[in-house]
C-alpha cells in the first residue's frame, strides 16, 4: 500500500518492478540478498556479532579502566607484587662501574672499528660518533656522583682496558683540530640532550674526558659553549655539574689549562647556586696539586686576579664559601706573581692602590695593604708609579703611608729604605703645594704631612748596627787600657795589670804569649827554608807541565766541540719537545718518584745505622785489644810523656816571650 501499486504474492518478480522496488526499499533488500547468497557460499559461517559484542564490551571496560587508572593500577601492581614475592628470589646486588667496563673488550672494539672503516673509509669523525654510541650502549649504567669527587684523577676512563684506550686515542690522533672541536661539541650537546631525556651518558663522558686529558687545547676551545650550556640550564644541577666536570678534566695533566678552565668557565658561574660548590672544590684540588716554587711562569694574569679579589670580599658571598676562597687566595696571588715578582709587581701596584678605599671592609683593607707593602719591598719601580698616582689617589696614599708608619718596626730588614725616603720627600713637597693651592681636604693634607714627617724621622734615625757597636767597644777598651798604663808608668803598676795578676789572667796571657812566640819562630824558620825550594820547583817543574796540560785541554775541547756538532744540532731539535713532554708528565709520575725516593732513603738510613754500629763495635774491640797488649800500652805512655814535655816547653817559651814584652812596654810608655 505504501508504494501505491498492486503486488503479487508468491509469484516471480518482474524486472521493472524489481528495479523500482530496489530503489525504494534499499534498506531491506541487502538482508534478503545476504541470506540468499549465503546458500550458495559453501559452509555456513559463524555470526560476526557474537564475538564483536564481547570485544566491544572489553573495549568499554578498558576505557573505564583508563579513566579510573590510578586506583586500578595501584591495585594491579599490589597484586602483581604479592604474586612475585612468592615466585621470585631476592634482587641481585647492584652492578658496579668496574663490572660494566670489564664487558668492553679489545676484540669487540677492534671488530667494531674494522666494520666502520669498511662502511665509512677515511671518516674518523663518523667513527668517533659511532664508537661513542657503541660505548653508550655498552656502558648503560646510572651514576650517582656526577663529578666522581671521591675518585682519583682520570676516573672513570682509567677503568677502560689500556688497549681499548689506545685504540680510542689512535682514532683521535687521526682527526684534524677542526674535527676534534666538532666532535667535542657533538659530545657536549648530546650529553645534555640525553640527560634531559633521562638517558645514560657514560659514553659521552669517556670521550670528553679522554680528549681533555690528552688534548686540553680542544677543551679550552669549547669553553664558551660550556658557558652557554650552563647558563641556559643553570636550574638543572645534573647538567651544570656534568658540563663543568667535562671541561675541568683538562686540568688533570696540565695545571695551566686547569686554571684557564677555572677562570674562563667556573669563576663566571660561581655565583650560580648549582655551580658554586663544584667550582670551589675544583680550585682547591688544583691548588693542592701545585708546587708554587716550581712554577716556571705566571698562571694567572693581572686581569684574572683582581676580579677574584673583588668577588672574595664581596658582601653577597656566602660566608662558608668566602672562608674557603680566602684560604686559597694567597696561593692564587703567588701563582699570579710568577717566579720573578721583582719584574711584574709594578703592574699590580696601581690596581691595589685604587682599591684601597677608606670605606672598604677591614679584611679587604688589610689584604690590600699587605699586598702594597710587598710590592714596594720587591719591586722598586713601584715607587715611581706611586709618585705619578699620588695626587690622583691621595686618600689611598695617605692610608698606605699611615700603615707603613704604624708597622715600621715589623718591616723586613731588606725593605728599600732609600727609595721610600726619596719618595716621602717628594710627597712632602707635593703636600705643601696642595696645602697652599687647594681649599678642600685641608685636614687630610695636614694629617698626611704629619705622618710623612714622623715616618721620615724614623727612616733617618737608622737601625742598630752590631758591627759598629763591636768596633766601638774595642776602641773604648783599648783607649782605657792605654790611659791606665800611661798614668801608672808601666803595665805592672797599672790597675789593669794588678787586676790580671790577682785573678791569674796574667799568667795565662804570659804562657799564651810564649807559645805564640815559639810557634811563630818555628813557622818562620820553616818558611825561610822550604818556600824558596818550593817556588823553584814549581817554576821549573810544575809550571811547564801545567802549561802543556792547559794547551792539550784546549785542543781537546776544540776537537770535542767540532766532533759533536751533529749531536748538538739533533739535541736542539729534539730536546725542546722532550722537555715539554717531561714537564707534562712530571706531575703524573712525580709523586710516585718521591715515594720511591722516600722508601729508598729509609732503607739506606737503616743500612747506614747498621754499618755505623758495626764500625763502633769494631773500634771497641780494637780498643780492648790495645789495652790487653803491653807493648802498645808502653808506646802510648811514651807518646803521652812526649806531649807533656812539649806542652811544658811551650809554656816556658810563652813566659819568656811575655817577659820580653814586659821589658819593652816601659820604653814604649816613655
Amino acid at each position: 500500500m505504501a508504494s501505491g501499486q498492486w503486488e503479487v504474492v508468491g509469484g516471480k518478480p518482474k524486472k521493472g518492478k524489481s528495479k523500482g522496488s530496489g530503489s525504494k526499499n534499499s534498506k531491506e533488500k541487502p538482508k534478503e540478498n545476504a541470506v540468499f547468497e549465503a546458500s550458495f557460499a559453501g559452509p555456513i559461517k559463524e555470526s560476526p556479532t557474537l564475538f564483536s559484542a564481547f570485544a566491544e564490551k572489553e573495549k568499554k571496560e578498558t576505557s573505564k579502566l583508563k579513566v579510573n587508572g590510578n586506583e586500578a593500577a595501584k591495585n594491579t601492581e599490589k597484586n602483581a607484587q604479592k604474586k612475585k614475592k612468592g615466585e621470585k628470589k631476592p634482587a641481585a646486588s647492584k652492578v658496579s662501574l668496574e663490572d660494566v667496563f670489564s664487558t668492553i673488550t679489545e676484540e669487540d672494539v677492534k671488530n667494531h672499528l674494522a666494520t666502520l672503516e669498511v662502511l665509512c673509509p677515511d671518516s674518523p669523525l663518523l667513527w668517533l660518533k659511532d664508537l661513542t654510541s657503541y660505548l653508550n650502549v655498552k656502558l648503560d649504567i646510572a651514576v650517582e656522583d656526577l663529578t666522581f669527587s671521591s675518585r682519583p684523577l682520570g676516573y672513570p676512563s682509567m677503568l677502560l682496558n689500556k688497549k681499548v684506550y689506545k685504540q680510542i686515542m689512535g682514532i683521535l690522533n687521526k682527526c684534524t683540530p677542526q674535527m676534534l672541536q666538532l666532535f667535542y661539541d657533538f659530545c657536549l650537546q648530546n650529553m645534555v640532550q640525553d640527560i634531559l631525556k633521562g638517558l645514560h651518558t657514560m659514553g659521552y663522558r669517556i670521550m670528553l674526558q679522554s680528549i681533555a686529558n690528552e688534548m686540553p687545547s680542544v677543551a679550552l676551545g669549547n669553553l664558551s659553549k660550556c658557558v652557554e650550556l650552563c647558563t641556559s640550564h643553570q636550574n638543572r644541577q645534573n647538567i651544570c655539574l656534568s658540563v663543568l666536570w667535562a671541561a675541568g678534566q683538562a686540568g688533570n695533566n696540565n695545571i695551566e689549562a686547569g686554571f684557564r678552565v677555572w677562570i674562563d668557565l667556573m669563576f663566571p658561574l660561581i655565583g650560580a647556586k648549582n655551580c658554586t660548590s663544584y667550582a670551589v672544590d675544583y680550585l682547591e684540588k688544583l691548588i693542592s696539586g701545585v708546587d708554587v716554587t716550581k712554577c716556571a711562569k705566571s698562571l694567572l694574569g693581572v686581569r684574572d686576579l683582581f676580579p677574584v679579589l673583588d668577588f672574595i670580599y664581596s658582601k653577597e658571598l656566602v660566608k662558608s664559601v668566602q672562608k674557603r676562597l680566602i684560604a686559597v687566595y694567597p696561593t692564587l696571588k703567588t701563582l699570579s706573581y710568577g717566579p720573578d715578582p721583582e719584574n711584574v709587581l709594578r703592574n699590580y701596584f696601581p690596581s691595589y692602590l685604587r682599591r684601597l678605599e677608606p670605606q672598604c671592609p677591614q679584611p679587604l683593607k688589610e689584604e690590600i695593604l699587605g699586598s702594597l707593602v710587598y710590592c714596594l719591598e720587591k719591586d722598586t719601580r713601584c715607587y715611581s708609579i706611586w709618585r705619578q698616582l699620588y695626587t690622583k689617589h691621595f686618600v689611598q696614599s695617605k692610608l698606605l703611608i699611615s700603615h707603613l708608619n704604624d708597622q715600621w718596626d715589623k718591616m723586613p730588614a731588606k725593605f728599600p729604605k732609600r727609595c721610600l725616603r726619596d719618595t716621602l720627600s717628594v710627597f712632602q713637597v707635593t703636600n705643601e703645594e696642595l696645602l697652599t693651592s687647594s681649599k678642600k681636604n685641608l685636614q687630610d693634607i695636614e694629617e698626611c704631612i704629619l705622618i710623612n714627617k714622623e715616618l721620615l724621622s724614623k727612616l733617618n734615625a737608622g737601625a742598630f748596627s752590631w758591627p759598629r757597636f763591636i768596633l766601638l767597644f774595642i776602641l773604648i777598651v783599648s783607649s782605657v787600657l792605654t790611659v791606665d798604663i800611661l798614668n801608672h808608668g808601666s803595665f805592672a803598676d797599672s790597675c789593669t795589670g794588678k787586676f790580671m795578676k790577682d785573678s791569674g789572667l796574667l799568667v795565662i796571657c804570659v804562657q799564651a804569649g810564649e807559645k805564640l812566640k815559639y810557634f811563630y819562630e818555628k813557622v818562620q824558620k820553616l818558611s825561610e827554608k822550604y818556600i824558596p825550594v818550593l817556588a823553584t820547583w814549581f817554576h821549573n817543574t810544575l809550571l811547564p807541565a801545567l802549561d802543556l796540560a792547559l794547551k792539550k785541554l784546549c785542543m781537546g775541547l776544540v776537537l770535542l766541540w767540532d766532533s759533536t756538532q751533529g749531536l748538538r744540532l739533533w739535541c736542539n731539535k729534539r730536546l725542546p719537545s722532550f722537555l715539554v713532554l717531561a714537564e707534562e708528565n712530571f706531575l703524573v709520575y712525580g709523586n710516585a718518584f718521591l715515594d720511591l725516593v722516600t722508601k729508598a732513603s729509609i732503607i739506606l738510613s737503616k743500612i747506614g745505622l747498621n754499618i755505623l754500629a758495626f764500625i763502633l763495635n769494631t773500634i771497641d774491640s780494637f780498643a780492648t785489644w790495645m789495652e790487653s797488649s803491653p807493648q802498645i800500652m808502653q808506646a802510648l805512655g811514651t807518646i803521652q810523656s812526649f806531649s807533656m814535655q812539649l806542652a811544658e816547653n811551650l809554656r816556658q817559651n810563652a813566659i819568656y816571650l811575655f817577659q820580653i814584652l814586659k821589658n819593652y812596654i816601659p820604653l814604649f810608655t816613655t
